[in-house]
């Protein structure tokens, strides 16, 4: 997603916008118009500039996790791609400015576009999964908490075959809503610490071990911090840091974790159900067993 906006007054409205998509792990493009580089020379007094002519970058620093000014050609290019590749690697927004006299500026060089393919260290991931792996075969009372960055790195379909290969009980986070569908048979709602029902709340903060791919501990998503959740006991993978238990891992890819995940031959117990409040769509049974989604698609089309 991008958006393009008219220098300064134009920018500086979208700040709020912004911080919230920094937030929340939201990829967007801020393209900003600025005067021209030629006419900053006499350091005129244009009806839209506040303070100097860059205040606007200064305060998008702030709120993007890259910024670039593109004011000088030959480097203009390189700043595009970084900025972009930081926007696809972190989910966050980025803002580039472009002065109007550079708007049809032609790249001194030959320039290729740098496409990075992010990739994990091959021996952290490896042992990252060695350990998960033997953190849930030990455990007696698994459960997901799905986080948001599962819909940003397009990874929720990986994580809830995961969970129906290993009949894993699942929740999501309040950011990571809708993850996980609601009416499937394996979903238990929303875990948010204090703010859930007493009944989620238990069954959660009582297992042995918390997969958490994807989320993030945030006031919020911990029920303004009342969350009970034994680090001890956590796998948590996301595009910032992976940690199992104590042990952090670094240099770690989320999708790379969370598809390792589900290649791994785990032999994991079947954890009761916790019942649904009445009233609601959703039915589910003792000890389910699910069937993948894969064959629910293709028994929908017969």
């Amino acid at each position: 997603m991008a958006a393009h906006v008219t220098y300064c007054v134009g920018g500086l409205s979208l700040c709020n916008s912004i911080a919230d998509t920094f937030a929340e792990k939201s990829p967007v493009i801020v393209i900003s118009g600025a005067p021209g580089m030629d006419e900053r020379r006499s350091n005129p007094l244009l009806h839209h500039r506040v303070r100097d002519f860059n205040t606007p970058r200064e305060v998008f620093e702030k709120i993007t996790v890259a910024s670039a000014a593109l004011e000088d050609p030959l480097t203009a290019f390189r700043e595009i791609d970084r900025c972009l590749e930081s926007a696809a690697r972190y989910k966050r927004p980025v803002y580039l400015e472009l002065p109007r006299d550079h708007v049809h500026s032609v790249c001194p060089y030959d320039h290729v576009p740098k496409i990075e393919t992010f990739t994990s260290d091959a021996d952290a991931l490896r042992e990252s999964l060695a350990e998960a792996k033997r953190a849930i075969n030990a455990c007696k009372t698994p459960v997901i908490i799905a986080g948001v960055e599962m819909h940003r790195f397009g990874l929720a379909d990986d994580v809830v075959r995961f969970a129906e290969t290993n009949s894993i009980p699942m929740c999501a986070t309040l950011l990571g809503k809708s993850v996980v569908s609601e009416k499937h048979p394996l979903y238990l709602g929303i875990y948010e610490g204090a703010m859930c029902r007493d009944s989620l709340r238990k069954y959660v903060e009582e297992s042995d071990c918390l997969i958490m791919p994807g989320a993030f501990l945030t006031d919020i998503d911990m029920g303004n911090f009342t969350a009970n959740l034994d680090p001890g006991k956590c796998i948590d993978s996301t595009s910032e840091s992976t940690r199992i238990s104590h042990h952090h891992f670094h240099d770690i890819v989320v999708s790379e974790f969370v598809r390792g995940l589900g290649d791994l031959k785990l032999k994991v117990p079947r954890r009761p159900m916790l019942a649904r409040p009445k009233g609601t769509e959703a039915r589910f049974v003792l000890n389910a067993v699910c069937e993948p989604r894969s064959a629910r698609s293709r028994r929908g089309k017969s």
